[in-house]
């Protein structure tokens, strides 16, 4: 775990205390090798301002960039996300939990690295209350985990914070990489392909979330050679379940 001196968040986390590895560059463009996989504790920001607590991967999906190079994806770690975010839903704080799609830096750390983030503004982040009980969650988290994955999964469409593949998390999958349907729009095949194989664990499926035709045929032809199956959720009120392709 790390935490960076340029980011109130952590700074809220010296002040408290912990024994967690400081860095000197921002949380979004750092270079730090140590360990078998780096977990990120730093702020969230949006222009909504809710309060929430956050779950991601790194990558830029596109030329749109914040930290890391363009159209280039960090290295995932499914199963510990996943993790980390259930257990994050356990927390009895009246705050958003959410995992979010992939976005900003860094992009080029040849280990998996997971966001974990406190939001949305300066009240949050300097909430010690708030902050230790994540810090404290994520620290059970690591010390308690064993991959438990239905499957592994790529989520490809939607919204940037996911609220079908937060679902589908609780019930069991476990998400890699998240491009929403925003950055879909732009994204290259070689950056799909990047979504499947940047990941620790071996994907198994892709799942569909609100794409049109011609983005689903996109996907298809870009992952074909992977072996990893195409399927596409289908809404039913509430609820949803997931279908071939």
């Amino acid at each position: 775990m790390v935490y960076s001196s340029r980011d109130p968040v952590g700074l809220t986390i010296k002040r408290l205390g912990y024994a967690i590895e400081e860095i000197q560059e921002e949380p979004i463009d750092f270079q730090y090798n140590l360990g078998d996989v780096i977990v990120v504790l730093c702020r969230h920001t949006s222009s909504r301002g809710i309060p929430s607590l956050t779950v991601h991967h790194p990558g830029n999906p596109t030329e749109a960039t914040l930290g890391g190079r363009p159209r280039e994806l960090g290295i995932a770690y499914p199963s510990l996300a996943s993790h980390i975010f259930r257990s994050i839903l356990t927390l009895p704080l009246e705050v958003e939990k959410t995992l979010e799609a992939t976005h900003h830096g860094p992009t080029d750390i040849r280990k998996p690295v997971i966001f974990v983030e406190v939001g949305s503004s300066e009240r949050e982040w300097t909430n010690e209350r708030l902050v230790k009980a994540t810090v404290d969650r994520v620290l059970q988290s690591l010390d308690s985990f064993l991959p438990q994955c239905e499957a592994v999964a790529v989520g490809l469409g939607g919204g940037h914070y996911a609220p079908s593949f937060n679902r589908l998390t609780i019930k069991g999958l476990c998400f890699g990489h998240i491009i929403s349907k925003h950055s879909m729009n732009g994204i290259s095949e070689e950056v799909l392909r990047q979504a499947v194989k940047k990941s620790i664990e071996r994907v198994e499926m892709a799942i569909l979330d609100n794409l049109n035709r011609s983005l689903k045929e996109k996907v298809v032809k870009a992952i074909a050679e992977t072996g990893v199956e195409v399927l596409e959720q289908e809404k039913l009120g509430e609820g949803f379940k997931v279908r071939r392709f």
